[in-house]
């Protein structure tokens, strides 16, 4: 596969983000962050959540 797990990171969701050394939360809220889209707010919950 590669250095990320696809099992791991759900690119069907958001679209295709960049692997980075830390897990899903840490991941997640870097490609928040970066991304700025309307849907933010609603990835913020979402990786807050888990």
């Amino acid at each position: 596969m590669g250095p990320c797990d696809t099992r791991k990171v759900k690119t069907w969701v958001y679209g295709p983000v960049r692997c980075e050394k830390s897990k899903d939360t840490g991941l997640w809220a870097r490609a928040v962050r970066e991304k700025k889209s309307k849907d933010t707010s609603l990835w913020a919950h979402a990786v807050q959540g888990k």
